[in-house]
């Protein structure tokens, strides 16, 4: 039995419309909700439904689809796959701690392949999930295939000047696995059965706060548009830590018991752990709540007949709207099968009512589908989300790498050009900074923030300039920053965040002579 609600995977996603000004901090109430849907036949996608193809219940009582439309990611024309409606965001996550170092290794390979060869609209994020139950981004979401693969190869950012991590460097290409826990081998050496509960407790309360780490990324990850996907590569964690107490050879919930556990301790009866259940469902609500669904793909491969199948990631990805991807050596045909099945998104929207729930349901029944198909969706959306904060990096970096405007100040910017090299001017009214301080705190009160600045050749970030910007009186701020760049065609691109979630952006292009 798997820890889910259904026997086959779940994919889904629910973009929301906001009311909401870009700068607003109100909680607002959901207008428009977009369900994709994915039909998935023997691992591809299937083609060809309609809309009477489709029925909708929200909250268990059936729906209008008041909007309908096909998304094909396959036959996009250029100025689709440059719409951040139209692409596919893929947040690449190591785990290091519940994966062998060969294992992390045929991940890394696998990643290169796969980022080599992926579709003009996926953009891909690196991000590690470590023993200290962070999630560290290595490179936000690009399309810059050699980023990519620098940062699969090095599990390090490139530069540690760039807060966004945009620019790559001449880093050290070391490569960073960090192996699985040693308590448990340890301790089976020694015979202690209490002391291998004990790290067993450790390693449950570690996979909790590592349930706690996923929820808050798929929180950092709502404001952004496109259909958004983590997928977890990873051993998953010892089956027998949902059990409480020593492991017996009683299969419970289809969860056997790991051998290293197993050899410590006598025999009992173990009983169900509910902190890991409850933490997993929190960690739920939060992806239906950002639109974002949660893959996973064993990179374990193949395991030896007498090893318990991989339960744990079943039972993190369950109700998630995601699947696992299993039982494969090839883990670039893994990656593929993966995107494969997400290859056609059926969109239905519709108009949101007050419902009175923070939580509404949403079930999708597909009355066209093939034999056999396999139906995903996200099961949820929040009637009032919360504003998150435009302090988030990736959020930022998306500003920044798909020209997403941004109206929270005036700002002006311009280029000025000489052989191999330009001078970036940018200039912000005093009058509106100041009128900002006074509304954050009081007449007389000074503004904080920072200016980044970008040159851009192509999707390559190439060079990179900081700026804090403290603003004490009504004074004009300008900034003049130089760049030493070769002949070529580049794009300027310049964020201004304050302190009180305000932003611009601005974009100049310009070409160096030679």
């Amino acid at each position: 039995m798997r820890f889910s609600r259904v026997l086959f995977p779940v994919l889904a996603l629910i973009p929301i419309v906001l009311s909401a000004a870009p700068q607003s901090r109100e909680r607002t109430t959901v207008e428009v909700v977009q369900v994709p849907v994915y039909v998935t036949t023997n691992g591809a996608s299937a083609r060809g439904l309609t809309q009477n193809d489709f029925e909708l219940r929200v909250n268990g009582r059936k729906r209008q689809i008041d909007y309908f439309d096909v998304v094909d990611f396959a036959s996009l024309s250029p100025d689709q796959t440059r719409d951040p409606r139209q692409r596919r965001l893929y947040v690449l996550l190591f785990d290091l701690v519940n994966s062998s170092p060969f294992s992390s290794l045929r991940a890394k390979r696998a990643a290169e392949h796969y980022i080599e060869s992926a579709q003009p609209s996926d953009y891909f994020a690196v991000a590690l999930l470590s023993r200290y139950n962070d999630i560290d981004f290595i490179v936000p979401l690009t399309r810059d295939k050699a980023v990519l693969r620098r940062a699969v190869a090095s599990f390090r950012p490139a530069s540690s000047a760039d807060p966004l991590r945009l620019t790559v460097s001449q880093a050290e290409r070391a490569v960073l696995v960090d192996d699985n826990s040693p308590e448990l081998t340890e301790l089976r050496h020694s015979g202690s059965g209490v002391a291998a509960e004990l790290a067993a407790d450790r390693m449950r309360i570690r996979t909790v706060d590592q349930l706690g780490a996923l929820g808050d990324l798929a929180e950092r990850m709502a404001p952004m548009q496109g259909y958004k996907h983590v997928v977890l590569l990873s051993g998953g964690f010892d089956n027998s830590l949902l059990l409480e107490g020593s492991p017996a050879t009683t299969n419970i919930f289809g969860i056997g018991p790991a051998p290293q556990l197993a050899s410590l301790a006598p025999q009992q009866t173990p009983m169900f752990d509910t902190r890991l259940p409850f933490s997993q469902r929190l960690m739920q609500k939060k992806f239906a709540a950002a639109g974002v669904f949660l893959d996973a793909i064993d990179i374990a491969g193949l395991r030896p007949y007498n090893e318990p199948p991989n339960e744990s990631l079943h039972f993190v990805v369950a109700d998630t709207g995601g699947q696992v991807v299993e039982h494969r050596n090839d883990l670039t045909a893994a990656m593929q099968r993966l995107t494969d099945s997400q290859q056609v998104v059926y969109v239905l929207g519709f108009r949101a009512q007050d419902t009175g729930r923070k939580q509404n349901t949403i079930s999708v029944h597909v009355n066209g589908a093939p034999r056999g198909s396999r139906v995903a969706y996200r099961e949820s959306y929040s009637s009032i989300p919360d504003k998150p904060s435009s302090n988030d990096g990736l959020h930022l970096a998306d500003i920044i790498i798909n020209d997403i405007p941004q109206n929270g100040i005036t700002m002006t910017a311009s280029v000025a050009t000489a052989p191999n090299r330009a001078t970036v001017n940018v200039a912000l009214p005093g009058r509106e900074l100041a009128a900002l301080a006074g509304a954050l705190a009081g007449d007389g009160a000074k503004l904080k923030g920072e200016a980044l600045i970008y040159i851009f050749s192509g999707q390559k970030a190439v060079a990179f300039a900081h700026q804090d910007l403290d603003v004490r009186d009504a004074a004009n701020v300008e900034i003049a920053k130089s760049f030493d760049l070769p002949p070529g065609t580049y794009a300027m691109k310049v964020l201004v965040h304050l302190d009180n979630d305000t932003l611009a952006f601005a974009r100049k292009d310009f070409t160096i002579g030679e």
